[in-house]
């Protein structure tokens, strides 16, 4: 989450940026989500609770940065890396077969953390009707 914040910091503060595209430096991956033991870590319902609000935060700053964000998404983009993308100004991504779009975190019984419930019914507003958690499946429309 550092190396996110400290680059969120750069867009939003530095006059030289215009826009960001976010991409992976991985070949199949945009972002697959959480560290799970970064969330095995948490040993109080406090810590979790923390944890959560400050990917809230960083959503929520790169949400409403003046400058726009673009989501270059190639490879699993699950979790938290779903939850950063549609938390960017705009998406784009592969019709690839590795490229997956999902919220796993619902097949454990844990809601999104960082904004994720609030942003999908918005931009797929149809899910909200029927939303149902299914296995990731191949992308064929960008978000």
């Amino acid at each position: 989450m550092t190396e996110f914040q400290e680059a969120l910091e750069v867009i939003t503060k530095d006059p030289k940026v215009e826009a960001a595209v976010l991409i992976s430096s991985k070949p199949d991956n945009f972002i697959a989500g959480a560290d799970i033991n970064m969330l095995a870590a948490c040993k109080t319902k406090e810590q979790a609770a923390e944890l959560s609000r400050k990917g809230q935060e960083l959503m929520t700053a790169l949400y409403k940065s003046e400058r726009p964000v673009v989501a270059a998404i190639h490879g699993s983009c699950l979790g938290g890396g779903l939850e950063l993308a549609m938390s960017c100004h705009y998406r784009i991504a592969t019709r690839h077969p590795k490229t997956v779009l999902a919220l796993p975190e619902v097949m454990l019984g844990l809601l999104p953390g960082s904004t994720g419930s609030q942003r999908l019914p918005k931009l797929v507003p149809y899910l909200s009707l029927s939303f149902c958690p299914c296995p990731p499946v191949p992308c064929s429309l960008s978000l």
